[in-house]
């Protein structure tokens, strides 16, 4: 049976890719807005950057716990349909101040929905689908990080920055009512909707979150890959935001290299992809986890190896190579994710992630616009490389040391492993 005839996941796919597209849209337009429309400066750009990140580290992982005990469709309806009200709201607003609010809470009902997302697949995907599903939404998040971006930018130019809000707002619109087709469709099954329902009225909220961490704790492999992600992205966050410095520094009257060489890196992510959507399991982590690292470490790398009269073929092929690491470790850490973790505990593990992941998006850029300012962007590119060599070369350590010896994956809490569920 392929993964494209069970209905739930298509209608939830569809859902996912309106409203991934429409954020790209958004990303540039707030680029667009601020800089060339409204001429803020670097401290208005950083005030963003939180606004955008801050709510998930506040409320990532009372997202998670709620995404594991509510009902999901529910939950993404009301968080695509709440967005989508808070962007339209923002397509009026004439202030920054105003601009700050509006974000702050829409990233704040924003973290309800990645979990609900993630914990839902788990429960209407099968086992042997999980890989094609995990793909399939790497695919879509990589191609509208390079169409959006461009889509966003040309419908900019040509009209205003507001309108790729309001393009946004009926995504996130669009998404909600494809949720409504998601009818008589149960997240649990029988026994774990009584295993829930006790959960519900014995155990309190915070006994639930807890319940998360022990579960990360205790699973070695879901824990190590957790670890290898965080200390690979607070390494290459430090210099991910810092590129165009980079570019400015070796071509300076040459700005269109940028985005040349983000869609070599685009399209090394898709290439890769498309490739692992042809195969039924992943069951060496650690390898696909590692060669991710070491590809990424190579593109990072030769960034800051690069100077006047650099060769462009050059350039673009390691681009291209840090793209296929990109999508190795993207697919790779989604598909341990699913694989590892039980199914009624799927909400507060990626809440747990989403939480942590903000924090180092604000930190790690931080910390690297201060050490380029001190040390210059081409040696801590290079120091940014040797960093995630290191961390690849742990993973394929790991693999020998913790994720061979990975267990069985439990498919709940505590009851025995279930099919999924039948569309």
């Amino acid at each position: 049976m392929s993964i494209w005839q069970n209905k739930v996941f298509k209608r939830l796919f569809a859902a996912y890719a309106l409203s991934t597209l429409g954020d790209y849209f958004d990303s540039i337009a707030m680029s667009i807005l601020l800089v060339y429309r409204w001429h803020t400066g670097a401290m208005s750009l950083s005030l963003i950057l939180l606004a955008y990140a801050v709510p998930g580290i506040l409320f990532g992982q009372l997202g998670g716990v709620l995404a594991d005990r509510w009902n999901k469709v529910r939950l993404m309806f009301g968080s695509d349909l709440l967005r989508g009200g808070l962007t339209v709201a923002m397509f009026f607003t004439p202030s920054l101040t105003g601009l700050l609010c509006l974000i702050a809470l829409r990233s704040v009902v924003g973290v309800f929905n990645a979990p609900a997302q993630a914990a839902l697949t788990r429960h209407v995907v099968a086992d042997e689908h999980l890989l094609k599903a995990s793909t399939y939404n790497g695919l879509v998040l990589q191609l509208s990080k390079v169409l959006g971006p461009l889509a966003g930018a040309s419908l900019a130019s040509a009209f205003s920055p507001q309108w790729c809000l309001l393009i946004n707002a009926l995504t996130f619109i669009g998404s909600a009512f494809i949720l409504l087709t998601v009818r008589r469709v149960s997240d649990l099954e029988k026994g774990e909707v009584e295993q829930a329902e006790s959960v519900r009225t014995t155990r309190n909220w915070i006994v639930s979150w807890q319940e998360g961490w022990q579960i990360l704790y205790r699973n070695r492999p879901l824990l190590c890959g957790l670890i290898l992600s965080l200390t690979a992205g607070f390494t290459f966050l430090l210099v991910d935001f810092q590129g165009a410095i980079k570019f400015r520094e070796v071509a300076p009257d040459d700005p269109k290299l940028v985005g040349l060489y983000l869609s070599f890196v685009g399209a090394g992510s898709v290439a890769i992809i498309v490739f692992l959507n042809r195969l039924k399991d992943i069951n060496r982590y650690g390898l696909m986890l590692g060669s991710g690292y070491l590809l990424l470490a190579v593109g990072f790398g030769n960034m800051g190896l690069i100077g006047p009269g650099f060769s462009l073929p050059l350039l673009l092929a390691t681009g291209f190579i840090g793209g296929i690491g990109n999508g190795l470790i993207s697919i790779g850490f989604s598909y341990l994710l699913q694989k590892e973790t039980p199914k009624a505990a799927i909400g507060r593990v990626m809440g747990i992630l989403n939480s942590l992941s903000s924090l180092a998006t604000i930190i790690s850029p931080l910390c690297g616009g201060a050490l380029i300012e001190r040390f210059g962007p081409s040696l801590i590119f290079q120091g940014v490389g040797v960093g995630l060599l290191l961390v690849g070369v742990l993973a394929l350590l790991a693999q020998k040391w913790v994720f061979a010896r990975q267990s069985t994956r439990p498919a709940s809490l505590s009851a025995p492993p279930r099919k999924a569920l039948k569309p």
